[in-house]
């Protein structure tokens, strides 16, 4: 493997010179960039076209490689399918690099992506057949199309969304690379290796401009460059033999910290009702700096998780089978419990909506005895009758109710409602206090004749539908009320003034 290190050492002299040249060039010609919107941490105008150093560095190098070995100065063959990778990334190039200067919509991006991807795979490399079949591989040549560009899609955006804070995209990349090189050192893939090598010196190069405090970004030239890259590298490795879950997981654990952070970017935004593909700042990065961490402490965070995720990968490789579940348990938890310890409120949400499906066959058993319940109120002949009903339907899920009504309507009933405790309790409340939800009674022939207050526990969760309340249940009570007063013979008037008084029947139980 120490062939390779030459190239890596001139991959980032290079990327040194580049990188230096690139950000005196863009300051001098005032293309560095204020920030643009909230989301952005720096304060200052810096050039975001670093990846235009990025990629000169991997193509000089590339090309002193091949001349190289046109001289028979090296003993490594003639790579070409870095030059295939190297010639599908410039769609994804010029468009990132029009995004830094003028800016572009995030499906002008996503197309350039998906051709760059689609050039890819004709051209031999992707995550299936390597040539377009028209006689029986039809459906699996459309398969493989469709799977190397949505995979470029995934990792190009992964890294772009890690593209945050100074020296975090470009510093994760390059950890995560040592799996890819490793795996190719594995299976004899000189290419892969070799552009492994080039990519990573090009980024730690960069890194000595791009580190904080940063004077030049990537942009998303770069981060896109760079995620192009690592996928279709890691496509042209798993070409070299039968593509297995155990070998495609091993580079998908080495991007587990950008590719859950681009998950659970969609799982939230969906959530919150927001543009899949805007912009925000509630990425990991952004939520380590709200809990108190500086950039630096921000990227050592993440540098170290890429790290302890490219080792469990490299395991992977030189370990057994029998090691492959324990390992994406423990990435999996880890990433899941990491994501708690954030305070993204989606959690709590997700559980809540996880619990009260849990409890949807209750829910409807609840809901089916209100609606007869609901369906006999307008039977009812007594208030003694009405209140018990009532009790025995809301027990489940309240702790009390109170029936307050007009004092007309109180007076029309004459002794129907007097003295009647109007007020239950089924259990005694506690020190964490309670809430009311508040029922306007009112019916087509009297108009509003009171309210139901039905109150629970704070902390005690309501299985019942709460438009079912406020709809059949509230009419149907209002009219058991109304038949309940009728006894009297008396009719209550409808025409009140719109200030009117309401005052309990009778008072009572607290």
């Amino acid at each position: 493997m120490l062939i390779y290190f030459p190239y890596f050492l001139a991959s980032l002299v290079a990327a040194i010179i580049f990188t230096w040249a690139v950000r005196y060039f863009s300051n001098r010609h005032g293309l560095a960039l204020a920030p643009l919107s909230g989301r952005h941490i720096h304060l200052r105008a810096i050039p975001r076209l670093g990846g235009i150093a990025v990629l000169f560095t991997f193509a000089v190098v590339l090309g002193i490689y091949i001349v190289a070995g046109q001289y028979g100065v090296t003993p490594l063959p003639i790579c070409t399918k870095l030059l295939r990778i190297l010639l599908a990334s410039l769609p994804i190039v010029a468009v990132g690099i029009y995004d830094d200067l003028r800016g572009a919509g995030p499906r002008i991006k996503l197309l350039a992506e998906a051709i760059s991807g689609a050039v890819l795979y004709v051209s031999g490399i992707g995550l299936g057949p390597a040539e377009w079949h028209f006689s029986g591989h039809l459906v699996a040549s459309a398969g493989g199309l469709c799977g190397t560009v949505i995979w470029v899609l995934v990792i190009c955006n992964a890294v772009n969304l890690m593209d945050g804070l100074d020296g975090l995209a470009a510093g994760s990349a390059l950890i995560s690379m040592v799996t890819i090189f490793a795996l190719a050192a594995a299976t004899h893939q000189p290419d892969v290796s070799l552009g492994t090598a080039i990519l990573g010196g090009a980024l730690m190069g960069f890194l000595v401009f791009n580190f904080h405090p940063a004077s030049i970004f990537l942009g998303d030239c770069g981060s896109l460059f760079i995620g192009f890259m690592l996928s279709s590298l890691v496509m042209a490795e798993l070409q070299s033999r039968p593509v297995t879950v155990k070998l495609f997981l091993v580079p998908a654990i080495s991007f587990a910290l950008p590719l859950t952070d681009i998950c659970w970017s969609v799982v939230r935004r969906f959530l919150s009702g927001q543009a899949v593909f805007g912009a925000d700042r509630e990425h990991i990065h952004h939520k380590l700096l709200d809990l108190g961490h500086s950039q630096r402490q921000v990227v050592f965070i993440s540098y170290g998780i890429s790290a302890l995720c490219t080792l469990l990968s490299v395991s992977l490789i030189y370990g057994r089978n029998a090691v492959l579940f324990p390992v994406v348990c423990v990435v999996m938890l880890f990433l899941f419990f990491g994501l708690r310890r954030l305070g993204y409120h989606e959690f709590a949400e997700v559980h809540r909506v996880w619990r009260r499906a849990s409890q949807q066959k209750e829910s409807c058993a609840r809901n089916i005895a209100v609606r007869k319940m609901a369906a006999k109120f307008k039977q009812v002949q007594s208030v003694e009758q009405l209140l018990d009903s009532l009790e025995a339907c809301l027990v489940g899920d309240f702790d009390g109710f109170e029936i307050t009504l007009d004092r007309d309507f109180v007076t029309c009933a004459g002794n129907v409602f007097l003295h009647k405790n109007l007020f239950r309790t089924f259990r005694t409340f506690t020190r964490t206090g309670k809430i009311a939800l508040v029922l306007e009674l009112s019916t087509p022939s009297s108009g509003v004749i009171g309210q139901l207050s039905l109150c629970r526990q704070v902390e005690r969760a309501t299985l019942i539908d709460i438009d079912l309340l406020f709809g059949e249940f509230r009419r149907s009570v209002a009219i058991a009320l109304e038949n309940c007063s009728r006894s009297t013979g008396r009719e209550f008037p409808v025409s009140r003034a719109h200030e009117r008084t309401l005052a309990r029947a009778s008072i009572g139980g607290g």
